[in-house]
């Protein structure tokens, strides 16, 4: 599916009172180039491949705030480590710590 506002304006629902174009100005973007930082980071795994969870309790999929990709990848891919194999850590206290820390 495409992320054009145009084109995902066209699939509003008939019984929705605004137009296609104002649908389609409320889906525009506001992307800023920090906000979009885990693609535009090096890839310090350097090849290695994430190794496989084995804990049981981290293997159950969690509800709420879980991201819509793969998030333990990428931040093996930028990290060049597992940071989630420390007890305690999950992925997005991962995130949270690189976000606030940084890593260099």
């Amino acid at each position: 599916m495409s992320a054009d506002p145009g084109e995902l304006a066209a699939y509003r629902d008939r019984r929705i009172k605004a137009s296609e174009e104002e649908i389609a100005a409320h889906l525009q973007g506001n992307w800023q180039e920090d906000l979009l930082y885990l693609a535009q980071m090096d890839d310090r795994s350097q090849g290695a491949d994430l190794p496989k969870e084995k804990r049981k309790t981290r293997l159950r999929k969690k509800k709420g705030n879980t991201p819509g990709f793969d998030l333990r990848q990428e931040l093996f891919r930028i990290t060049g480590k597992d940071l989630t194999q420390i007890d305690g850590v999950d992925v997005m206290t991962a995130t949270t710590i690189l976000s606030e820390v940084g890593w260099t």
